[in-house]
This record gives C-alpha cells, structure tokens and sequence, in this order.
C-alpha cells in the first residue's frame, strides 16, 4: 500500500494517542444513545464531506468521519 500512496503522492500519517481515544469516546456514547450532535459538528462533516467530493482520491466511500477527529484536525477543512 505505501508503494501506491507514494505513487499518488500522499503521505499517510499515523493516527495520535489523543485522536484515537477522542474517536473512540465518540463511538462509545453514539452507542450508548448519549452523543448529541451539535449545529456546529453537521457543519464541520459538511464542509470536510464536500471538500473531499472535490478530491479525486476521496472515491466513493459510505465511511463516516468523526467529529472529534476534526476538530483536532482543523487543517483539513481548508
């Protein structure tokens, strides 16, 4: 696989302690019913969402982001 990220020119970056557990807090209340979106978190999906339309790299995929990710990850909304 990193033959074929390089090849596109993408570098993959390994996820941080803080992101995965941010992530997995998330997951855990959506399971639990106790994750209330924010006006704010469908804004944030929405912009990264169309923002990713326009890559070609993004592909067609049904995966979800997490809110979370992106706010700890502003840089990818630009």
């Amino acid at each position: 696989k990193r033959q074929h990220y390089n090849k596109l020119g993408l570098i993959p970056v390994e996820n941080s302690p803080e992101e995965i557990l941010s992530l997995a807090k998330e997951m855990n209340n959506k399971l639990d019913n106790k994750y209330v979106e924010t006006k704010q978190d469908i804004e944030l999906k929405k912009k990264y969402y169309d923002i990713m339309r326009l890559n070609k790299y993004s592909g067609d995929t049904p995966a979800e982001i997490s809110v979370s990710f992106l706010k700890l990850n502003p840089e990818l909304l630009n």
